[in-house]
């Protein structure tokens, strides 16, 4: 029992909803600094699309491995954390 929540722990869908409450708490804390600067110097307009390009990098960096994983399996790969010697 404890095998099957170990994997449950590390299932794609929850890493992801994990991904992507980091990232919605990421972007809403640089949207917060970004008006705080806005506002104190509203001709330094080019901070918010320097700000979105960096976060975007951040986010689809991130989800490479997401990605790979999920692509991996739908392909009928075998699981990473199968012990091929074990199933033998």
């Amino acid at each position: 029992m404890e095998d099957v929540a170990a994997e449950e722990k590390h299932a794609a869908s929850v890493r992801a909803a994990i991904m992507n409450l980091i990232g919605d708490i990421f972007k809403s804390i640089g949207i917060i600094l970004v008006s705080i600067a806005l506002y104190y110097y509203p001709d330094a307009d080019i901070i918010d699309p320097i700000y979105t390009a960096i976060l975007s990098i951040f986010i689809i960096l991130g989800t490479f491995s997401l990605a790979d994983e999920c692509i991996h399996e739908l392909v009928g790969g075998a699981p990473e954390s199968l012990d091929m010697i074990k199933l033998k």
